[in-house]
């Protein structure tokens, strides 16, 4: 039977065509550094811009988690904001016709509320704005290929 389908394939595989990857953006941005330095008229070393250009393709990929991560962060924060806002408003509106809200409903009105939230957010946000508060902040921009 052919084992070519085992973990340690496809891990090899995936990890070549990482390489591959970092090889190829590698070489994006050693030529962009070629640029900077003829135009600076800095004498280049090939293998120097090569190891430099890929410690920051790698710099950039370790960032980017960090930023999204980050970015998330200040969203959830941001929803649970607006959930207690939405609860509040809706205690509210209960109260005006005569309804109170016992406390041991209040953690379900704020779980419905950060329902409501946590999908309507990002839909009006990256439709109004392009992005939501925390991708602002966090330096992250969706950029469509079709504009």
């Amino acid at each position: 039977m052919n084992k070519d389908n085992s973990p340690e394939k496809k891990n090899s595989t995936n990890n070549a065509s990482e390489d591959e990857r970092i090889d190829l953006e590698g070489k994006l941005w050693e030529e962009e550094e070629r640029k900077v330095y003829f135009e600076e008229g800095i004498d280049d070393s090939t293998e120097d811009i090569k190891e430099m250009s890929k410690a920051k393709v790698k710099a950039e990929k370790g960032s980017l988690k960090s930023r999204n991560f980050q970015a998330v962060l200040i969203d959830t924060v941001v929803e649970l904001l607006l959930s207690v806002i939405l609860m509040g408003i809706l205690s509210g509106a209960l109260l005006l016709f005569g309804y109170i809200i016992k406390l041991s409903y209040i953690p379900v009105f704020l779980l419905i509320a950060y329902g409501i939230v946590s999908i309507l957010y990002p839909v009006i946000m990256q439709n109004s704005k392009g992005n939501t508060i925390g991708r602002t902040l966090s330096g992250i921009s969706i950029i469509r290929e079709d504009k």
